[in-house]
């Protein structure tokens, strides 16, 4: 719009404007809202709207536009309103242009395509208008001709030629008759070298140089004419590495990348020589295998066997601990050939194992008393009494990986190799040498490997000076230059790694500026150690000096902000090293600087070493050590003015103030570090050892007793002593903590300042007391280590010294941003004042970002297309070749384009294939414009968008005659809008018109629901009335009201009876308060599918750099009243079926029970949960957190089932070599998404605790014993506590209900039941998705636009589980794909296709040609085409449909023999002939008994249909019922074309064919 508006302010007799969602109605709020949106504009008059501008929805409405700018979704809500249509039927637009046509696939294309056809009937004048299409990416010249006019024929409904297609190509190079023999350095010189120094270059080389042209054309005259440009010329390449382009032109590849950049840079007439672009692709580690036997290898890729010698050998992945380095075990434990063996997992399994590798057994293990600052941010949770924790121990065959716990015995594999192994039970990953640190595997988190790459690529991106015109016409010039686009999958990936990244690089300037200062004041330190005060004022300095933290590259930080931001991030900076002073990466481990405690003079030193008979030397290091234990844990004192409350919980994971207490009992709270070791609950002389006691009991040779006195002599005889000038400061009753002015800094280079590192765990420290490594757990020698000359090219160092002192400004650019907010980062970008943006796909599409030279993508994108579109940001600068830097995550998708980039690059765009004739979307289009000319001539029913009007007061009877018959006007419109209407029977098929019946039309069904709900209701408040159970007739009352106040347009997407595409009826919304500072609103949205799980109460949400949490389910407004939708869910307790089941009315209400969907058994009412369906959406907590820098895990998780309420239920069997598949189907069907847990809900303002929240009491302690009704699923809690309601009052109700949150949503569904009992999931998972992808294929349908999931049914012969794969439309309202299965020929081919692709691939297990693709990654490790491949078999070949029992035609059946007379038999004697299988006898026997079925009349009664004889194998000829057996199908077939009901006996008896069959 920004370039439309330049264009057009010149051309005022040209009218534009944009209607969409932020259009508002009336002038005067829209030119408010405008301005503010264009304040920043450089240009004077595009700072306010233009006079040939329109910019509300009441002047576009009265006088439409020459130029309307929108979208299809608000396209289809402006053909239905009444008041939009003079915005039609008054205009005469004469082009209808797409951009980015490619989006337009599978249904979207679909949809879009009906919604243009309608859109040109619509148009008034009479010209048709002229449809312009643009993309980058839709096809290749001389390839593709055929298949774009094709789409642009289905889209727009238009013919288009090959002429119609522009393509863009480059002009042919015309090469001079003799290329000039430039050397290669030539281009070496132009390429190290500023422009303004090419003259001398030319002249230097004898090049003539023309002065009527500027550099870069001169250039290009050298480059266009040289050896090198005829070779590249002439030897076109697809994308090729680096290195075969260097060959190719016979130079280095340094000369080869020096050569590429002069030429991108040549341009002549504002053409650039060449468009080069660098793709540089880099992979996850996968992790660190190693075999555990015989010749030791790493591996860096996954694998399960290793050969040593002639032996096949396990390969284990390996882990290591975070704290002191210790090798692990990391893997699952799984039965393979009825062997318990330990394997690798992928990182999608949930349960992992860590295993500590033993030298000895540890059963005197003890446990150490946890005191490390708490990563997990709970430090202010209770602590739980501490206890020793349970550990197995396990013997493991080093050879084949198998395993079993060491009480029962050594591993049955027949090797007699072990290792012995131990593992917490009740820890996530502890280590159990240290006890103090966490195993971790060998793969870095995306956030973390991600934030490397972007600070390498910020910091070598070369910066440039930009200038600016100030609105009062002075140009300045700031630095600027260093910029990229990062593009991630999702919204929520997009705002953390803004967060992060911005976090993350503070943290290097911080250490940056630290480093810079000791450099800057290194002889005053040597000379005397600075005090923290010291040290943080000449940090601050640093900081002040290069304006490091400010938040625009053109504006400077005022003197006030500038000294109190200087000091904030310098004592930052200090307080994270001393803190964290024994990490590996700490500027202390790298052995730069030591912090130390200035409190330990001789006088304490002496007297220690007196009273406990040890050296001064080791006791001054002892007390050293100790006294930095305060630092460690973080009880240290730090002024407010400096750090504020989110500071503080950054750097000790907690705003509360930290404490040393003497010696803690059970009570303390966990902010408080015990200094003594404590004692066991009634056990005077036994204690829980902390690392400090274990350090003193083995300097001074003793026991933890013994330990204790000495540290509580230190304690209370020098730390808190007032002879102490820097003692401890005492807080509230005996709590301590230390003053940050107690603690110096040394730094390399001082001579008193030494470092040391452990043989055994590679700790560097600078304590060493006995020589011995005080790291828990270890005791290995310490030797002594000089940074200086031990530390090369360290990564960590190398970074902290670099001269760059300015943060790397990065802002989230998502959907979540207002669109105000959006276009400013977007602005800000654009003129060079921020250096990166975090994108999802809002840049994917038509966004122009300038000269831009670089993009990040932090994994690889789907589709070559959307490759393509946003690696294609770049390369719009003429300074520069574009870049591209693609991280490969771990995940298989990653990993194939990782090892075949060109398949990613340059892969097959084509244009998009699509059908206009889906029956089920036409019909939704035909009704669309059946109901748009209703409201135009009926708009007192839509009554601005309320259904009171239609559904209660004649509405729907006056459309019901409309539709029965139909004015001229209206066919005529009809048939404009969708030639052949009429074929589609659209009027039977909205209220079956045509015989009166009126009860098949998905209108008038609509309807009918609405109507016999309102009847049901109403009779139960009638009911409770009558028996004065006003409280019930009340709340009946209530759910009325809500169900009568539905929307027009909700209520008519809702029953699909419109395109849902265009109207996002189900998208909900996480509100939040709008902070003091925060200008505009975010918009974050979701499809209530997604937000039930993403914005559930408790979870965290990230936007804008800042941490939302969801707290509240919002009400919805309902007659002037606010409620919830509310509705009923239960598991089936039926332990055969567990299915989801759902009732709108309450079923204890009911007199009758309801059936399970699945299983049909009736549902005690005591097993239904009141559920809310949270249409109003959520409301986050009033205070935001700043972002942490791990991510926090999403909590909760929904699940899809299939609730069956469909209507017109339709099932098939089909027979494949004497096997059947039965097929459920339905059109309009139910799919439920439900919470996987209970939520707590305030009935009065919708306050909410989730399951994993802490609730605690007035005390602010966790409340246990509302942890404990939580825990025992209690269907209500009473909390003590007083809650906010989310205006910020206090809340009385103190008793919250149990609530599941779901969401219903309609599609197409189809039940594919096989009968195979012994399939496990992953069989039927790889199952699945053969079919799905050989319906895309045979069909040509989206994959994208359909799904599926299993369900699971408890199997009565083995007690496992059996499957069935159900299939689901992905498209809103269902498309009638997976119903296309119903023919018996379609599946045939589709299993055929199944099995051929399984068959002709040629991998071990899955890849992306037979199985993967990007949409079911989380099931990459389980897929195999093998499993795929042996389950269809057997269904490939002929495929007939078993005939449900109906009389099926006219020949005459005469019979002969009668056959056995079984009518005094019992049925187990008769079914007993059958010879099925005893399962199958046992469930027919029980139908015929529970059913009350007559006795058959004969067995194998023999009979002759047209000369050709049969038999059947049971016969009830008054009933003119035959039953066949499986190996009878001849017969059957014979008998189903006569007018008797026939059935084939399938393997697998399906009752419900049964029923039908006797009904």
């Amino acid at each position: 719009m920004k370039r439309l508006r330049e264009l057009l302010m010149f051309f005022p007799d040209i009218t534009f404007g944009v209607y969409n969602g932020d259009t508002k109605k009336e002038e005067a709020e829209a030119r408010a809202q405008y301005i503010d949106l264009h304040s920043r504009e450089t240009c004077e008059e595009l700072r306010t709207p233009l006079n040939n501008e329109y910019i509300s929805r009441d002047k576009m409405n009265e006088t439409p536009p020459h130029i309307l700018c929108t979208n299809y979704a608000m396209l289809e809500h402006m053909m239905l309103r009444p008041d939009n249509d003079r915005i039609f039927t008054n205009s005469n637009f004469k082009f209808v242009v797409l951009d980015e046509a490619h989006i337009y696939t599978g249904a979207t294309g679909m949809e879009t395509a009906l919604l243009l056809r309608r859109l040109k009937a619509r148009i008034g004048g009479d010209v048709r208008p002229q449809f312009i299409l643009t993309s980058a990416t839709l096809g290749k010249k001389g390839e593709s001709e055929r298949s774009i006019i094709n789409f642009a024929e289905n889209l727009c409904g238009e013919k288009f030629t090959v002429e119609s297609i522009i393509f863009g190509q480059r002009e042919k190079p015309i090469f001079a008759d003799n290329d000039n023999l430039l050397p290669i350095e030539f281009f070496e010189e132009i390429s190290a070298s500023e422009s303004t120094e090419y003259t001398q270059i030319f002249s230097k080389y004898g090049l003539s140089y023309d002065n009527g042209q500027d550099v870069y054309a001169n250039l290009y005259e050298c480059c266009i004419n040289s050896r090198y440009y005829r070779l590249l010329r002439e030897n076109p390449l697809p994308p090729t590495d680096i290195a075969h382009f260097a060959n190719l032109l016979g130079v280095s590849q340094k000369q080869a990348v020096s050569f590429v950049h002069a030429c991108s840079i040549a341009s002549k007439n504002g053409k650039s020589l060449i468009d080069a672009r660098y793709h540089f692709f880099i992979r996850a580690l996968e992790g660190l295998y190693t075999p555990l036997y015989g010749n030791k290898h790493i591996f860096l890729e996954r694998r399960d066997k290793t050969v040593c010698g002639d032996i096949e050998i396990a390969v284990l992945e390996r882990a290591v601990c975070t704290n002191c380095g210790e090798f692990g075990i990391v893997g699952k434990i799984d039965k393979v050939d009825r062997i318990n063996k330990l394997l690798p997992c992928s990182q999608y399994d949930k349960e992992i194992q860590f295993f500590h590798i033993e030298k000895a057994d540890i059963s005197e293990f003890e446990e150490m008393d946890d005191e490390e600052i708490d990563i997990t941010g709970d430090i202010d949770a209770e602590k739980d009494k501490p206890k020793q924790k349970k550990y197995k121990q396990y013997y493991l065959c080093p050879i084949c990986g198998a395993i079993s716990e060491k009480d029962d015995g050594k591993p049955r594999c027949g090797h007699n190799e072990i290792v012995l192994l131990s593992e917490y039970t009740e820890s996530d990953g502890k280590c159990l040498s240290c006890q103090m640190g966490k195993y971790r595997r060998f793969y870095i988190g995306i956030e973390a490997a991600t934030g490397v790459l972007a600070t390498a690529l910020y910091e070598e991106l070369p910066s440039k000076m930009i200038p600016e015109t100030s609105p009062d016409g002075i140009t300045l010039e700031f630095e600027g230059g260093k910029q990229f686009l990062s593009f991630s999958d999702s919204r929520s990936d997009a705002a953390y790694f803004a967060a992060y990244l911005d976090k993350s690089y503070k943290e290097f300037l911080r250490r940056r500026g630290l480093i810079e200062a000791i450099k800057e004041n290194r002889e005053d330190m040597l000379d005397e150690p600075f005090t923290l005060d010291e040290f943080a004022d000449s940090i601050a300095k640093v900081f002040k000096k290069h304006q490091s933290f400010k938040n625009d590259l053109t504006q400077p930080l005022s003197g006030r902000e500038l000294k109190q931001t200087s000091y904030r991030n310098a004592w930052m900076a200090i307080l994270t090293e001393l803190v964290y002073s024994r990490r590996r990466t700490s500027l202390v481990s790298l052995g730069q600087i030591i912090f130390e405690y200035i409190g330990n003079t001789s006088t304490i030193v002496k007297a220690m070493s007196n009273k406990y008979k040890i050296d001064e030397e080791p006791c001054k290091n002892l007390l050293d050590y100790l006294a930095m234990s305060f630092a460690n844990f973080g009880a240290l004192e730090i002024d407010d003015d400096i750090l504020d409350a989110d500071d503080r919980k950054y750097i000790f994971y907690t705003a509360k103030q930290k404490f040393v207490v003497l010696q803690k009992t059970k009570t303390t709270e966990r902010q408080y570090m015990s200094w003594m070791a404590r004692n066991r609950e009634g056990k005077a002389d036994s204690y829980y050892p902390n690392i400090r006691a274990t350090i003193v009991s083995r300097i001074i040779k003793s026991d933890i007793k013994k330990a204790n006195e000495f540290l509580k002599d230190y304690f209370e005889k020098w730390l808190i002593s007032n002879q102490n000038p820097y003692r401890l400061k005492r807080g509230s009753g005996d709590m301590y903590f230390m003053p940050t002015q107690n603690y110096r800094v040394r730094i390399l280079g001082d001579q008193t300042a030494h470092w040391y590192k452990c043989e055994k765990c590679g700790k560097v420290s600078p304590h060493n007391i006995d020589g011995l490594c005080v790291e828990n757990g270890c005791q290995g020698k310490l030797q002594p280590f000089d940074s200086s000359k031990e530390i090369v090219n360290n990564h960590y160092l190398n970074l902290y010294n670099k001269p760059e002192f300015t943060s790397l400004l990065i802002r989230e650019h998502t959907a979540q941003l207002s669109r105000e907010e959006g276009l400013q980062y977007q602005t800000d970008f654009e003129k060079n004042h921020i250096h990166a943006l975090s994108c999802s796909t809002t840049f994917e599409m038509g966004v122009d970002v300038g000269e831009l030279e670089t993009v990040f993508l932090r994994n690889v994108p789907p589709t070559a297309a959307n490759y393509a579109q946003r690696a294609g940001r770049a390369g719009r600068s003429k300074d520069s070749a574009a870049y591209s830097l693609t991280y490969a995550k771990l995940s298989s998708h990653d990993f194939t384009f990782f090892n075949e980039p060109q398949k990613i690059i340059v892969g097959q765009i084509k244009p998009p294939v699509f059908r206009v004739d889906n029956e089920k979307i036409v019909l939704r289009h035909i009704n669309a414009v059946i109901l748009s000319y209703f409201f135009k001539e009926h708009p007192e029913f839509f009554d601005n968008n309320h259904t009171e009007a239609f559904l209660d007061n004649g509405g729907y009877e006056v459309l019901e005659s409309l539709i029965a018959n139909p004015t001229q006007e209206l066919l005529e419109i009809l048939e404009k809008s969708i030639p052949y209407a009429d074929s589609y029977q659209w009027q039977k098929k909205l209220i079956d018109a045509d015989d009166g019946i009126l009860d098949d039309g998905i209108l008038y069904n609509a309807v009918k629901e609405y109507r016999e709900t309102v009847d049901e209701i109403n009779k139960l408040i009638e009911k409770f009335a009558t028996d004065k159970a006003f409280d019930k007739a009340d709340s009946y009352t209530k759910m009325l009201n809500r169900y009568r106040s539905k929307q027009m347009i909700d209520f008519l997407v809702r029953n699909n009876i419109l395109p849902k595409y265009g109207f996002p009826i189900d998208t909900v919304e996480l509100e939040i308060a709008r902070d003091s500072k925060q200008k505009h609103e975010l918009q974050l949205q979701r499809d209530l599918k997604m937000a039930i799980s993403e914005y559930a109460p408790g979870e965290k949400v990230i936007a804008d750099n800042k941490m939302y949490t969801s707290r509240y389910i919002k009400k919805s407004f309902f007659h002037n009243k606010m409620g919830f939708y509310t509705s009923y869910v239960s598991k089936c307790t039926n332990p055969e079926c567990a299915a989801w089941n759902y009732s709108l009315v309450n079923p204890r209400d009911k007199d009758e029970l309801i059936e399970c969907v699945s299983c049909h058994r009736p549902i005690a009412k005591g097993s239904w949960d009141e559920a809310i369906e949270p249409r109003g959406g959520f409301i986050a907590e009033s205070k935001s957190e700043e972002v942490p820098m791990s991510r926090p895990e999403k909590i909760y998780h929904s699940q899809d089932a299939y609730i069956g309420d469909g209507k017109n239920i339709d099932e098939r069997q089909f027979l494949v070599n004497g096997k059947t598949i039965a097929l459920r189907s339905s059109e309009n069907d139910s799919i439920m998404v439900t919470s996987n847990t209970d939520f707590y809900v305030c009935g009065h303002c919708g306050f909410t605790y989730g399951f994993h929240d802490v609730i605690r009491d007035e005390s602010g302690k966790k409340d246990k014993d509302v942890a404990k009704s939580i825990s025992k699923q209690a269907t209500y809690i009473t909390v003590k506590k007083s809650h906010y309601n989310s205006y910020g009052y206090i809340c009385d109700n103190k008793i919250l209900y149990a609530r599941k949150l779901n969401h219903v949503y309609k599609t197409d569904v189809v039940v594919l039941d096989f009968g195979e009992y012994n399939c496990d999931a992953d069989t039927m998972y790889s199952t699945m998705y053969a079919i799905l992808l050989a319906m895309s294929d045979v069909l040509g349908i989206d994959s994208n636009d359909i799904g599926g999931c299993l369900n699971g049914l408890l199997n009565k012969r083995n007690g496992g589980l059996a499957f069935s794969i159900v299939l689901f439309d992905t498209v809103a309202g269902g498309a009638g794909h997976v119903r296309r299965l119903l023919d018996a020929n379609v599946f045939a081919s589709v299993i055929n296709a199944a099995c051929g692709r399984m068959d002709s691939c040629k991998c071990d297990t899955s890849c992306y040609n037979c199985l993967r693709n990007y949409s079911n990654q989380r099931f990459h490790e389980q897929l195999d085409r093998h499993k795929a491949f042996d389950f269809l078999s057997p269904y490939k070949g002929h495929t007939t449909e078993v005939i449900a029992p109906q009389e099926n035609g006219n020949k005459k059946l005469r019979l002969l023999n009668k056959g056995l007379n079984v009518k005094t038999e019992t049925y187990r004697f008769i079914i007993s002939e059958l010879g099925l299988a005893l399962q199958e006898e046992k469930k027919l026997e029980t139908f015929f008994l529970d059913e009350q079925i007559e006795k058959p009349d004969y067995n194998e009664c023999e009979f002759q249909v047209d000369g050709v004889e049969g038999y059947a194998d049971l016969v009830w000829i008054d009933k003119k019922i035959m039953i066949f057996c499986v190996d009878n199908e001849n017969s059957f077939n014979l008998a189903n074309q006569t007018n008797y009901k026939c059935l084939l006996l399938t393997p697998d008896i399906d009752i419900k064919v049964l029923k039908k069959l006797f009904a």
